[in-house]
C-alpha cells in the first residue's frame, strides 16, 4: 500500500512540476501577446496617420487638377 502512495506522490510531484513549467511558458506567451498588441497599436496609429496624409494630399491634388482644368478651358475658349 505504501508503494501505491509513493507512486501517487511521485505522480503528484511530476504533475505539479509540469504545471509550473506550463505556467512559466504561458507567462512568456502572454508577454509576447502583450508586445504584439503594443506593436499592432503602433502600426494602427501609423496607418491612420498615413490615411490622413493621403486624404489631405488627394484633396490638394484634386484642387490643383480642377484649377488646371479651368485654366485649360479658359485658354481653349480664347484660342477658339
Amino acid at each position: 500500500m505504501q508503494a501505491g502512495f509513493d507512486t501517487l506522490a511521485d505522480l503528484l510531484r511530476e504533475t505539479n512540476s509540469r504545471l509550473d513549467e506550463t505556467n512559466a511558458r504561458l507567462g512568456k506567451l502572454e508577454a509576447r501577446v502583450d508586445e504584439t498588441n503594443t506593436r499592432l497599436g503602433k502600426l494602427e496609429g501609423r496607418f491612420d496617420n498615413f490615411l490622413k496624409v493621403a486624404g489631405t494630399e488627394t484633396r490638394r491634388l484634386r484642387t490643383d487638377v480642377d484649377k488646371l482644368a479651368r485654366r485649360v478651358n479658359r485658354l481653349e475658349r480664347k484660342a477658339g
